[in-house]
């Protein structure tokens, strides 16, 4: 049996986010007060056959993150907003331009 998740779907319910069509990082803060549904984002899936690298890969993720934050001032170049095209998953339909400015400088 396929079964498909339409991430695009639960992305942009909003039964599942508030004001899905914006951009809010402390979307993803693990707090008791955060309001959503835990199953409204499942990049790693969920129970007994989830993937085992989830909390290694969260990691380095927020630490890639964290590192390039505190070296770099980011700017994005892009003058106009960018669409999504809906593939396996979510991509712009443009490159994204950023530029990457030392702080150290």
């Amino acid at each position: 049996t396929l079964i498909v998740i339409g991430s695009y779907a639960m992305s942009f319910d909003e039964s599942l986010h508030d004001e899905p069509e914006k951009v809010k990082p402390e979307r993803w803060l693990r707090s008791s007060d955060r309001k959503g549904n835990p199953f409204g984002f499942l990049p790693f899936g969920f129970g007994p056959r989830s993937c085992i690298g989830r909390r290694i890969a969260e990691l380095e993720t927020q630490l890639v993150i964290a590192r390039l934050v505190y070296q770099y001032r980011l700017d994005c170049l892009n003058t106009e907003k960018i669409s999504l095209i809906n593939r396996l998953i979510l991509s712009p339909e443009k490159d994204i331009r950023i530029a990457f400015h030392s702080r150290n400088s």
